[in-house]
């Protein structure tokens, strides 16, 4: 059976999509952390181009990104790389779930939070979770898709 010429099996899934992650801290923009800012950008960019050009059947692709992010993409003129954008914020099961973690062991909260990995992670989960899509793959940023079914296999 034929799905717009494509065999159905081929042909991309209307509820589903590729959602990818960006943060950039605006604090160190003009700091000696900028080149790590820049590099994020040049991946997340670079990722994007690589799906677009590469995946086939062809998926929509959302961005959540903080607005600093944001901002730098439009700067750059390549926010028309995601078909669909999402400012991040912390839903509030991951709310409800860092209180509940600093109240069980306060002393192990802090180390996490001193390490910052904490919000990091935390912000991949918000990420995934404001998926506009109701099937959604996460890709990281320094993540080349290479293989043009492999966005459509996995999902």
């Amino acid at each position: 059976q034929l799905f717009h010429g494509v065999p159905q099996s081929t042909a991309a899934m209307a509820d589903a999509g590729v959602v990818m992650y960006l943060s950039v801290n605006h604090n160190i923009i003009g700091t000696t952390r900028m080149p790590s800012t820049i590099r994020s950008l040049i991946e997340a960019i670079g990722a994007a181009h690589m799906l677009r050009a590469n995946m086939w059947p062809a998926y929509p692709l959302a961005l959540i990104s903080n607005r600093a992010a944001h901002t730098r993409l439009q700067q750059r003129g390549q926010l028309h790389l995601w078909d669909e954008h999402v400012q991040l914020r912390m839903p509030l099961q991951l709310k409800a779930q860092m209180a509940a973690m600093r109240e069980r062991n306060q002393t192990r909260y802090n180390e996490v939070i001193s390490l910052n990995m904490l919000p990091f992670y935390h912000s991949k989960f918000a990420a995934f979770l404001l998926s506009p899509f109701k099937r959604s793959l996460f890709i990281d940023n320094d993540v080349f898709v290479l293989q043009h079914t492999f966005v459509h296999n996995l999902l």
